[in-house]
């Protein structure tokens, strides 16, 4: 399937042009943490979703990681659950699914995470969504899946 990852950064997208060029899912950031637990709803992505599926694409869902330790992960996890129970319409995420962003630019506060540390933390977050019966995945960029989380730590299962 052909696809695209959307958020407050691309404020205007034409999503019918998007299906008229062969685009078939997209992935809206709904949420990001912040370093102390608590989440903030991306400011775009009621009109996104709305949009994305009113021009007939599959949708997903991806919160930006924030937290610097597992008791944050856990937190700011619960806050996520809360937030995506209250927003998402069940099943309507099933054919593209819920991800779990993890990454940051050199110098933001989540680089500045070990590798042990860091990996501890998403593992809190996913197993919270786990608990909560939301099958999340982590998403990010070849440099933060390979050098900053151990992903040998995470079950088969988790995508």
């Amino acid at each position: 399937m052909r696809g695209f990852d959307i958020s407050y950064c691309q404020p205007f997208i034409d999503f019918e042009r998007a299906v008229n060029e062969g685009y078939e899912f997209c992935i809206i950031k709904m949420s990001q943490g912040r370093h102390d637990g608590i989440i903030y709803e991306d400011d775009y992505f009621q009109s996104h979703i709305n949009d994305a599926i009113a021009a007939g694409l599959a949708v997903g869902v991806y919160h930006f990681f924030g937290a610097t330790n597992p008791d944050d992960a856990k937190a700011e996890a619960t806050e996520f659950i809360d937030l995506y129970r209250s927003l998402i319409t069940p099943g309507i995420t099933d054919g593209v699914g819920v991800w779990l962003d993890v990454e940051a630019e050199a110098g933001q506060t989540l680089d500045q995470v070990d590798r042990a540390t860091l990996t501890a933390s998403v593992f809190a977050f996913i197993l919270a969504c786990n608990e909560a019966d939301i099958d999340i995945g982590i998403y990010g960029n070849c440099n933060w899946l390979d050098n900053h989380l151990d992903l040998s730590q995470f079950a088969d299962y988790v995508k």
